[in-house]
């Protein structure tokens, strides 16, 4: 700098040294090219801004440096990310917290995908409670996915009950008609779906290939309603049996009928959990 070399130079990777120094946190390199006039909002080939790459990589302290330093804290790269956005992916869960004190907006990228589905996807219950002032609970992405249903889909436990709390919809469906429910089955995460039952979840709320959480569940067992008299006097509820002889009367009491696992959809998730 000193010899008349402009700070707005650029490598073959089309950063200029304050973009690399921020990437790689060089405080006193950032610090230094500040000083000598570079500019804080010059962008890379992904339109990404020194405040960008900062916090993508967790450099909490070089953010607060460059936010104090007037960084365009609410711009967005070429998907429209924004340095939020990139903290919250991966879950650099203080640097998030700094930008979100500085006022930096909380919005959804190109594909709808805010801030608070990364926070479920990554399960992070404390960026949640942090995001839920700027972030409608149930907002969704572009495939019609809200937070709880990403949280259920990662199997994200902790994030789930931090959604629940703040009244996310259990019984959300999403483009296709899948609830949280019946991702949480699919992916075999019972322990997310025990919480969902809990929350009032509806096992029997179907997508439009027509399926359930319980017919997923239900895979390699039989399933039947209980009738008048219910099958092993569970009464009206769902149940789930298997092991039964070629045969066997499911109609009535199913345990004189010589099948085993008799229970309520609630009870396979409790005694089935992986």
């Amino acid at each position: 700098l000193n010899a008349g070399v402009p700070a707005s130079v650029r490598d073959v990777r089309d950063r200029t040294a304050l973009l690399v120094a921020a990437e790689s946190n060089s405080l006193a390199c950032v610090d230094t090219l500040v000083k000598h006039g570079a500019p804080l909002d010059v962008v890379d080939a992904l339109e990404r801004t020194a405040l960008m790459l900062a916090s993508r990589e967790g450099h909490a302290a070089l953010v607060e440096v460059l936010l104090d330093h007037g960084a365009a804290a609410g711009a967005t790269d070429k998907f429209g990310r924004s340095a939020l956005w990139w903290a919250v992916s991966e879950k650099n869960e203080a640097t998030a917290v700094l930008l979100l004190r500085a006022g930096v907006p909380a919005q959804a990228d190109d594909e709808g995908i805010n801030p608070l589905h990364l926070a479920a996807a990554t399960d992070s219950p404390l960026l949640i409670q942090a995001l839920a002032a700027r972030v409608e609970v149930d907002a969704q992405t572009g495939d019609g996915n809200t937070a709880l249903l990403i949280s259920a889909h990662a199997g994200s436990v902790d994030a789930l009950r931090a959604l629940i709390d703040l009244k996310a919809d259990v019984n959300y469906r999403n483009s296709f008609g899948d609830t949280a429910l019946i991702m949480a089955t699919r992916e075999s995460h019972f322990s997310v779906a025990r919480v969902l039952l809990d929350a009032g979840a509806n096992p029997d709320a179907r997508n439009e290939r027509f399926e359930s959480a319980t017919s997923i569940a239900g895979k390699g067992f039989q399933y039947v309603e209980g009738a008048e008299g219910g099958a092993a006097g569970v009464g009206n509820e769902h149940v789930l049996i298997h092991n039964c002889p070629s045969g066997a009367n499911l109609s009535r009491n199913s345990a004189a009928s010589g099948c085993e696992g008799i229970g309520t959809v609630a009870d396979y998730f409790l005694n089935f959990n992986v």
